[in-house]
């Protein structure tokens, strides 16, 4: 006979599961001293073991495997069994090919939208010479000067108002500038924007108005069609996508400019303005 630990060692399992087979009868010991407590399994029991482990690898609970042991089990009864419990493994395989299938899909998409993320890097990479650049020597912008986040939109205002006042100007130039620039670099958000007209530098500065010198840059110039309503992604697509791609880099003063020219129809559906960003190469 087999001590318990024997036993467990013999039939792979350990010694807690056979206390649990017998606690719940489906596999009691042999014998069990009753002086000592030891408790003892016989070889035949050894059969019944590995056809308990047998039947849990088939899927079957300790429930329905202690009812396949029973020596009086009918033989229809036993096959109605097997057959439920073919019946469950089907579904089962079917729920998990299904799962499979899903996973292949959503493995398929992942691969799809890893390519386009790839083919759009390439794309982008490709185009890192095509930022348009210009040169323009240092100019004199006077105009009405705002200080803020524009949180209200005081931009706009700040263009009215130069507008009714733009006749005190001589302008050496057809284009109206928004010169754009941090302030304390932009720690609080807090920036200066300049309306105004490029004019001689030496020419009297109205009252109220103010000056400001824009020095020599290489510039990339961008385009912002249509409606105000989307400057902000325009901009966006300038300092996130079309600058970091190229080969290039915004100097650090935090310097851009708005330029409005002829073809500017304020922001009808057609409308063009031009953005200025100066930059040196990488």
């Amino acid at each position: 006979m087999y001590k318990i630990g024997e036993f467990a060692r013999a039939g792979n399992v350990t010694v807690k599961t056979l206390r649990h087979y017998a606690r719940i009868g489906l596999l009691r010991p042999g014998w069990v001293d009753r002086f000592t407590g030891y408790r003892y399994y016989t070889d035949d029991q050894l059969n019944c073991l590995n056809r308990i482990l047998a039947l849990k690898d088939l899927g079957f609970s300790l429930k329905q495997v202690s009812l396949l042991l029973d020596d009086d089990l009918q033989i229809g009864k036993l096959r109605s069994m097997f057959a439920m419990k073919q019946n469950e493994l089907t579904q089962r395989v079917q729920i998990e090919q299904r799962r499979l299938e899903q996973v292949e899909e959503r493995l398929h998409q992942i691969e799809k939208e890893e390519y386009e993320l790839l083919t759009k890097s390439e794309i982008i990479k490709e185009k890192k010479m095509e930022l348009k650049l210009i040169t323009k020597p240092a100019f004199t912008v006077v105009g009405l000067l705002y200080v803020g986040k524009n949180q209200n939109n005081e931009i706009s205002g700040t263009w009215n108002d130069f507008n009714k006042r733009s006749n005190e100007l001589i302008c050496t130039g057809d284009a109206a500038y928004g010169i754009c620039q941090w302030v304390n670099d932009g720690a609080d958000g807090t920036f200066e924007y300049l309306a105004g007209f490029e004019v001689d530098p030496n020419a009297p500065i109205p009252a109220g108005m103010t000056a400001r010198t824009v020095p020599a840059n290489t510039w990339a110039v961008f385009e912002h069609r249509g409606a105000i309503t989307t400057l902000k992604q325009t901009y966006n697509h300038i300092y996130q996508e079309a600058i970091p791609a190229s080969n290039y880099r915004p100097t650090r003063d935090g310097l851009d400019m708005e330029v409005y020219t002829e073809e500017f129809t304020y922001f009808a559906p057609d409308s063009i303005m031009y953005i200025y960003v100066p930059v040196i190469p990488r």
